[in-house]
């Protein structure tokens, strides 16, 4: 197999052109030609990514926040660039792109939170997933979330009961108006402003913020069981990078 092998297998799945005009996706370092002997499936390629994929003789790395958006203008011995380059392992990234494709981050969140009836809402970026649930508590729908996604949640409780849920993976606090407006009874995203917490108890519904990383790391099972049974020799990798005290 080669990395180009790959990288088409993952447009098919996630097409690079649902990416979002900022962002930087496909592949970022290396020759589609090489060929693959490896690969390491990672949220994010830091410097303990790469080490990872140099103790199991990997050289290719697929992540899905890509490391640079704009332009560089040097790559020091201590980038990540650098460090790929000189290791001689190739680097994918599928972003946004996997955030809104059908299967992506979004649906794998929707189904480890156990959401029914899931829809794409009609926005722009089609990032908003809404689902529903069996009749809950605010309290006992932050809880769950919390297990489900093994993480510690920072959350306000509504005035009612749940029934739909929106979800964007990620930083999703700007979307928040959207899934209320479809009839959500509780939003769970990541990265939420404190000023959002404020206006979810003054308006009375269900605000959840389950971290950035928890939200996503949700798909990497997914593209590890399809690479796997398509190509073989991937191994995933949870970065320790970010640490909770």
């Amino acid at each position: 197999m080669t990395v180009n092998d790959i990288l088409q297998f993952l447009d098919s799945k996630y097409p690079l052109s649902l990416a979002a005009e900022f962002d930087n996706c496909g592949l970022l370092i290396g020759d589609k030609n090489t060929k693959v002997n490896s690969g390491v499936i990672a949220l994010d390629c830091t410097a303990e990514t790469i080490e990872f994929a140099k103790e199991i003789g990997a050289n290719l790395i697929v992540t899905h926040h890509p490391i640079m958006f704009s332009g560089i203008k040097k790559i020091p011995a201590d980038s990540i660039e650098y460090r790929l380059i000189s290791n001689g392992i190739s680097l994918i990234s599928m972003h946004t792109n996997l955030d809104v494709a059908a299967g992506g981050v979004n649906d794998c969140l929707c189904s480890v939170l156990g959401l029914k009836n899931v829809k794409r809402l009609p926005t722009d970026d089609f990032y908003i997933r809404i689902g529903e649930i069996e009749s809950i508590s605010p309290d006992a729908f932050a809880k769950s979330v919390s297990l489900s996604l093994n993480t510690t949640v920072k959350y306000v409780a509504g005035k009612s009961d749940i029934k739909k849920v929106g979800v964007c993976s990620g930083s999703g606090g700007e979307y928040i108006d959207c899934a209320l407006k479809s009839g959500a009874d509780a939003f769970v995203s990541a990265d939420i402003k404190h000023h959002l917490f404020i206006d979810a108890e003054n308006r009375g519904y269900t605000l959840i913020d389950a971290g950035h990383r928890a939200t996503e790391e949700v798909v990497i099972e997914t593209l590890e069981k399809q690479l796997n049974g398509k190509f073989g020799g991937f191994k995933v990798f949870y970065s320790k990078t970010i640490k909770f005290a």
